[in-house]
């Protein structure tokens, strides 16, 4: 599914979404599934997981601008996505940049969570693997510039 020019709301739905929202600031719901979502240029929200696929492994984008990785909020209550599944379900972030302002919405607090660095997916380089109480959450791709401090909202 595409964006157009302008701010877009793309929703994906059951089964493996591939949804890419142009130029703008838009927001990206990959739903349940393996999904893909791709924000282009813009500062975009995406949204990759559904709520309770397990193994649920989502491939996030943020593009040009300062983008929102939403993993989790504590809205209603804390929520934390892909937790539960071990290392087995976790969101794929392959352009994080802090420097752009971009930024990871988390559930709970910071002392929720850990990062360590090994190389997960993508080239040979380390990546940053972040965890909520010992569960993988998110690969930052080729990045180890990631800071918990830094780069994070709840």
């Amino acid at each position: 599914m595409y964006g157009n020019a302008g701010t877009d709301v793309l929703l994906g739905d059951l089964g493996n979404d591939i949804l890419d929202s142009g130029s703008d600031n838009d927001y990206l719901y990959g739903g349940f599934g393996n999904d893909t979502l791709t924000g282009g240029s813009g500062n975009d929200s995406l949204y990759g997981y559904g709520g309770s696929s397990s193994g649920e492994r989502d491939i996030l984008t943020g593009g040009t601008g300062a983008d929102t990785f939403a993993l989790g909020n504590n809205a209603f209550g804390t929520k934390v996505a892909y937790i539960g599944d071990g290392n087995s379900g976790y969101a794929t972030i392959t352009d994080f940049d802090g420097t752009q302002s971009d930024k990871v919405q988390l559930g709970g607090g910071i002392s929720d969570y850990t990062v360590n660095y090994s190389n997960v997916t993508g080239t040979s380089a380390l990546d940053t693997n972040l965890y909520h109480k010992g569960d993988l959450i998110a690969v930052f791709q080729d990045d180890t510039s990631f800071s918990l401090i830094n780069d994070t909202v709840f």
